[in-house]
């Protein structure tokens, strides 16, 4: 692994409130071989949403938007 994938690595995990490096890599790596017909694209989609939630950046939505219900 490159210096600059590391120190990509580190921000993510830190950010992400994991207590070590070794605990996201676990993580990532279980994910993978969990969920192997996940396609690159869509973790990253996956990646994207949970950060968002985390971060509160994410747009919530009431029950009747999420079922179409008037």
């Amino acid at each position: 692994m490159t210096r600059t994938f590391l120190d990509d690595i580190d921000t993510t995990w830190k950010e992400e409130g994991y207590n070590s490096r070794s605990e996201f890599i676990r993580d990532a790596v279980r994910d993978a071989v969990k969920h192997p017909d996940l396609t690159r694209e869509s973790w990253k989609e996956i990646a994207a949403v949970e950060h968002a939630r985390r971060t509160g950046d994410s747009e919530t939505f009431d029950r009747d938007e999420i079922l179409g219900d008037e």
